[in-house]
């Protein structure tokens, strides 16, 4: 006799599944769309203008659908509790489904659009935060208020949407910070423990005081970044900050390296992408006009793509490697952030440069497509590759 679990589809047992495969999916068909956009080949007609249509979508819509997918994951390995699958997690679905749709129609009710986008993180919270009830994890419940935080942006966005749209922006940049902030919070927990046990080697110390000093720098670039217009008198202690956090998160970087590394795909991916970040945080100090996708290409789609190929192949039981074409993949998504960066920074063919980019991008999460997507829809935890 099945048990519950197993009498479930595979794909509604782990909330990975229906995530990393959508979110890469989806990222896939929003670039596709702004670069066709940006070309004149098609007139998008958005709920809200095209810009902010195409930041919301890889913010919360890409973005937002892998790290509830990583945390619903996460917290069961944590707690040993269940989080949500079947019918839940159909909801889940549902919920960020809508949203993406809602968003594509100028006609959309701005009531149920901003209804879904809040609904979506604060149901993903609520299933965080079941399994860590009871469960002794304090130092998780983090990632519940993260999630809710997430809910209020939206509200504001939303807010801002109708009323003063010219903030939006700032919101937008705010939530990539946030964002960022994220991969340095958990890469700070896995970077490590990933490392020694790939090489059996002993965890490196850091210093007590390196790992509180890098994160209320970054954080804090959060408010000055939101607040910079109104407070302009304040930029120089945004700069300050922005290089600190550069600084000591390099440095923490640098202590969990090693050479052996260079030759383990799956373990150098996960440390090009902070270094993106730390190049964003330092082009954000500097005044750069794209600091912004060094962090959300190289940094966030990097690290955000070498983990759900990491945590796809541990969740369906099989060895965790590079699989064909994934190191280019990886490759790929450095690139993408390259050209980016200079299309605009230097007006280098910058037409051409932001469909470059953009195809490099697609280029990568085909891959992992290509590879992941029967895995995510139909191999069952230690089940191998037998459906």
């Amino acid at each position: 006799m099945l048990s519950p679990q197993n009498a479930i589809k595979p794909v509604w047992q782990n909330p990975f599944r229906p995530f990393f495969l959508l979110g890469a999916l989806f990222s896939c068909l929003v670039l596709l769309l702004w670069v066709s956009q940006l070309s004149g080949l098609i007139q998008l007609s958005t709920f809200g203008p095209a810009i902010f249509w195409h930041a919301h979508e890889m913010l919360f819509g890409f973005t937002m659908a892998i790290v509830v997918g990583f945390l619903l994951t996460a917290v069961v390995n944590w707690t040993g509790n269940p989080s949500a699958m079947g019918p839940a997690l159909k909801m889940l679905v549902f919920l960020w489904c809508l949203s993406r749709l809602l968003w594509l129609f100028e006609q959309s009710p701005a009531w149920l659009v901003a209804l879904s986008d809040v609904a979506f993180p604060w149901y993903a919270a609520y299933w965080l935060a079941k399994p860590l009830r009871n469960s002794g994890q304090k130092h998780n419940w983090r990632f519940v208020w993260v999630l809710a935080l997430l809910g209020i942006g939206q509200i504001i966005y939303h807010a801002l949407l109708a009323f003063n749209p010219q903030f939006i922006p700032a919101l937008q940049q705010s939530v990539v910070l946030v964002m960022a902030n994220l991969v340095f919070w958990v890469g700070g927990r896995v970077l490590p423990f990933f490392v020694q046990a790939r090489f059996q080697i002993p965890r490196r110390p850091l210093p007590a005081w390196l790992t509180p000093a890098a994160m209320i720098s970054s954080w804090s670039l959060v408010p000055l970044l939101l607040f910079k217009d109104v407070f302009i008198e304040q930029s120089w202690l945004l700069l300050v900050m922005a290089v600190l956090a550069s600084v000591l998160h390099g440095f923490r970087l640098a202590l969990y390296f090693t050479s052996a590394i260079l030759k383990e795909p799956m373990l150098w991916s996960l440390f090009i992408a902070p270094c993106w970040i730390i190049f964003g945080l330092m082009a954000l100090a500097f005044d750069s006009a794209n600091w912004l996708h060094l962090i959300t290409v190289g940094g966030l789609g990097g690290m955000i793509l070498s983990m759900i190929c990491r945590v796809s192949l541990g969740h369906t039981g099989e060895k965790v490697t590079a699989l064909k074409w994934i190191p280019l993949a990886f490759g790929f998504m450095s690139l993408a952030s390259l050209i980016r960066f200079f299309a605009q920074d230097i007006q280098l063919w910058s037409g051409a440069g932001f469909t470059l980019s953009a195809l490099f991008w697609i280029g990568a999460f085909g891959c992992f497509l290509v590879h992941y997507s029967k895995r995510l829809l139909f191999y069952r935890k230690y089940l191998g590759r037998t459906p």
